[in-house]
């Protein structure tokens, strides 16, 4: 929890002290949302402090799936650049 962490609690904690303002007042309708608006976020901090970094530790180097480029697929930039300019040519 060095930086990620604290600020999700702090972020979490604004939201709330927020919608603390909102049980204060005396409109039984506002209160009953402000009730129920604490306990978003308070649900929000607890999920991303606990489940993601389960989450994460499981998905390990599946999650990094877009940069892995398939076995010989050799691409240059001349390459991609040719490629966008024939597609951008036939498109137009």
């Amino acid at each position: 929890m060095a930086t990620a962490g604290r600020s999700v609690v702090i972020s979490g904690a604004t939201v709330g002290i927020g919608l603390v303002a909102m049980v204060v007042l005396p409109v039984p309708f506002l209160r009953s949302i402000g009730y129920g608006g604490i306990l978003v976020p308070l649900v929000s901090v607890a999920a991303v402090l606990t489940l993601l970094p389960v989450l994460l530790a499981k998905g390990g180097a599946r999650l990094d799936w877009p940069r892995r480029r398939p076995r010989g697929a050799r691409l240059t930039a001349q390459g991609r650049r040719a490629f966008s300019v024939r597609s951008t040519r036939a498109s137009a």
